[in-house]
């Protein structure tokens, strides 16, 4: 299958499903609905929502397979308005469903959810497999509730119309270009402002959302035609350890907190991805202290490219980094201090490996070309103002300000020019 649709590729985990697929050289077409921007330049956006039967239609035309991914995902908006989170979840499904039935796509693979075990019997043995029996009276969440639909559709569509499927249960997804509502998000965007983390004591198999993005190149192998996977993380973390290790990255003594669950709330349940490993060759593989290393870090960049960021300038920043943080590009060819990382424009950054707005070309010769005085006086006085109202930003400063000297000794070491850092 070479020619692929993803609904939902502005999204958070749809991003990064796009990248993996470009990367295994697949041609992929990218449908959100209209005003979510897709972070790469390098294929074809299409602009319309799951609402639409006949615009979809068009857009799985000459397609081989549809990756849908698009719906409510968000289980407090689901709660807050169960009507919505149907609408997308359910008739969205179907309409992608016969969209592509009408098109003749080879095959959909959903997007679905570990969340569906919360159907399952109290005494049912763990570790919970694909053929473990969900019973719907016990879904306990709207969302659930949706996904479940979603996959009775599937087996429906195959059942009467011929549609072939694959249905992927994601575990509980973290990484860079995650929503600010999901909870690591929120644990840093609180710890850097020095507000309370408020814990349950509910635990997670929270899944790197690259090992996630490359389970659905595997998905299109022969093998996994009217199948369903989980794709579960590797490591039990609860909730408070989740907490205690934002703390110590953030380096702030804010205060942890208990909480109520939530309504409905995902139970602790034990979930194997034995099935994928053996028929797909994927596991997650990314430790959780790794991932999380790297979401902070790729929130400090963000933030701090939203201060600094300049139409045609690159910049060389000196943050804790592993060379497999592959949510950084370089913008330019020429070479690094250890342990830098060159960011190109704002939006490289936010779109991770998508093409920059403007060609940086040669960042020390663009940074020069706007060193006056006046300009670095009004950049200051930007980016302390920015730095006052942000305290991501600030962290980020504090992080560019400490490694400063460190970076002009390693460049003074190698004779090479010194970086712009400031």
């Amino acid at each position: 299958m070479d020619k692929v649709l993803v609904t939902g590729a502005g999204g958070f985990i749809g991003s990064h499903v796009v990248d993996a697929l470009v990367e295994s050289g697949k041609r992929v077409t990218a449908l959100d609905r209209p005003g979510v921007p897709i972070h790469r330049r390098d294929l074809r956006p299409i602009a319309a929502t799951i609402d639409d039967v006949d615009d979809l239609a068009r857009a799985c035309a000459g397609q081989d397979a549809v990756f849908h991914l698009a719906a409510v995902s968000d289980v407090n908006r689901a709660y807050a308005d169960p009507v919505a989170c149907v609408r997308a979840n359910v008739l969205g499904t179907a309409n992608v469903l016969e969209a592509a039935r009408r098109a003749g796509v080879a095959r959909v693979i959903l997007a679905s959810t570990v969340w569906v075990y919360n159907a399952a019997p109290d005494d049912a043995s763990e570790p919970l497999s694909e053929c473990t029996p969900l019973n719907v009276d016990r879904a306990s969440h709207v969302y659930t509730s949706s996904k479940l639909a979603g996959e009775m559709l599937l087996a429906d569509w195959h059942r009467f119309y011929g549609l072939p499927y694959t249905v992927l249960r994601y575990g509980i997804p973290y990484g860079p270009r995650m929503r600010d509502e999901l909870v690591i998000a929120k644990f840093i965007r609180r710890a850097l402002a020095g507000e309370p983390l408020s814990v349950s004591q509910a635990s997670r198999h929270f899944l790197y959302v690259g090992d996630l993005a490359r389970a659905h190149v595997s998905a299109l192998r022969d093998v996994a035609a009217g199948q369903t996977y989980n794709l579960e993380g590797s490591e039990l973390v609860t909730i408070r350890e989740v907490a205690e290790a934002v703390r110590d990255l953030v380096g702030r003594d804010v205060a942890i907190e208990e909480m109520p669950p939530r309504p409905g709330d995902y139970r602790d349940r034990v979930v194997t991805s034995a099935k994928a490993k053996h028929d797909l060759g994927w596991e997650a593989e990314v430790p959780f202290a790794e991932g999380l290393r790297r979401t902070f870090n790729w929130f400090l960049a963000t933030a701090l490219h939203r201060e600094r960021s300049r139409p045609n300038a690159a910049i060389e920043v000196a943050l804790p980094c592993a060379d497999q943080d592959r949510t950084r590009i370089p913008s330019n060819p020429a070479p690094l201090l250890p342990g830098c990382v060159r960011f190109g424009t704002s939006r490289e950054v936010e779109g991770g490996r998508g093409r920059p707005e403007t060609d940086p070309g040669d960042g020390q010769a663009a940074a020069r070309s706007v060193s006056t005085a006046a300009q670095r006086s009004r950049n200051r006085r930007r980016r302390s103002a920015s730095a006052t109202r942000s305290p991501l930003v600030a962290t980020a400063r504090k992080y560019w300000r400490c490694s400063s000297k460190a970076v002009q000794n390693r460049a003074a070491a190698a004779k090479l020019p010194n970086p712009r850092i400031g």
